[in-house]
């Protein structure tokens, strides 16, 4: 809704029902390898189905400053049910009810964004704040034997968000972006109030620059890098067992148009450093066999067909 030259006012409702079935399963074998060693047999669970409905709003303002710079709010309500994936790594033969059990409950998040835009003919920049919040938020925990469980309550994550490009010449580009978040969740069964988020759920602060340069009409080159940082807050107060230890990498990226396509050449972690992916560093205890390197240099070398 165009209120004036300078307000746009936007809104939504709708209404979602969702509706999930399970089949009976049986626990992992990988999770219970101790188990199947001593001889016992997998733990059996029942399946069931599990519905939910909601009506959720949206609603945004977005405000031209000038031509150039616009400011935004936005408001968006997100309702969905966890998924059942966490239970087939269940050691124990407990008894779940997939349509009651607290575990599976609906989630309904609250989001908020506030930001600001800029656009000029070289130049190009964002910078966003956001906050969600849910009261039945979906905590994700490792166990002292490295297995994630799920746990429910109250959870807030929050961030901020920037990008920048700028296009000095014909031939030169160059941009950045910048991500940093963090959250906390306050359990029932917990007294100590707010914890910090697992690094199951949080990454740590990220950081990319990139530097491309139209060589020819036809060749282009482009250097990017990746930078992670660190993250110890869930580890420093006893909700992780392990610690997320940043890094850098850079990629080397030429294309050059041949034919009716492209031939590119990249290489991947062009300085082949030696470092441990977040995704790997949460594999603990039971999962290390799981805790593995990146790939050093990759060199690849592929023709891009158009037609």
């Amino acid at each position: 809704l165009d209120v004036s030259d300078r307000f746009l006012l936007s809104g939504g409702v709708r209404y979602e029902n969702i509706n999930a079935e399970l089949e009976d399963w049986v626990g992992s074998p990988f999770n219970n390898f101790l188990g199947l060693l001593s001889g016992e047999s997998l733990p059996e669970f029942e399946g069931g189905s599990n519905s939910a409905s909601d009506v959720v709003f949206n609603a945004g303002v977005l405000y031209k400053a000038s031509p150039e710079i616009s400011l935004f709010f936005n408001f968006a309500q997100g309702f969905a049910i966890p998924s059942f994936v966490f239970l087939t790594g269940a050691t124990d033969p407990v008894e779940v009810d997939v349509g009651t059990d607290d575990l599976l409950e609906p989630e309904k998040v609250n989001n908020y964004e506030i930001g600001v835009r800029g656009t000029w003919d070289s130049v190009q920049f964002s910078l966003a704040a956001f906050y969600n919040f849910s009261k039945k938020g979906q905590n994700l925990t490792l166990g002292a034997d490295g297995f994630a469980s799920l746990n429910r309550g109250r959870q807030r994550n929050y961030g901020v968000e920037a990008t920048f490009d700028w296009q000095p010449s014909d031939a030169w580009s160059l941009g950045t972006t910048f991500t940093w978040n963090e959250g906390e969740g306050d359990l029932p069964e917990d007294d100590r109030g707010w914890q910090p988020l697992s690094g199951l759920e949080v990454q740590p602060l990220k950081l990319t620059f990139y530097l491309e340069n139209q060589t020819t009409p036809t060749w282009r080159n482009r250097l990017q890098m990746l930078l992670v940082g660190d993250r110890s807050r869930a580890f420093d107060e006893g909700v992780d067992r392990f610690k997320a230890t940043g890094y850098t990498t850079f990629d080397f990226i030429s294309s050059l148009e041949v034919g009716s396509g492209s031939l590119e050449l990249g290489i991947e972690n062009l300085f082949n450093r030696q470092y441990i992916p977040i995704s790997s560093q949460e594999r603990i205890e039971n999962n290390e066999t799981r805790y593995l390197a990146a790939p050093g240099r990759n060199i690849s070398l592929r023709y891009l067909l158009r037609f």
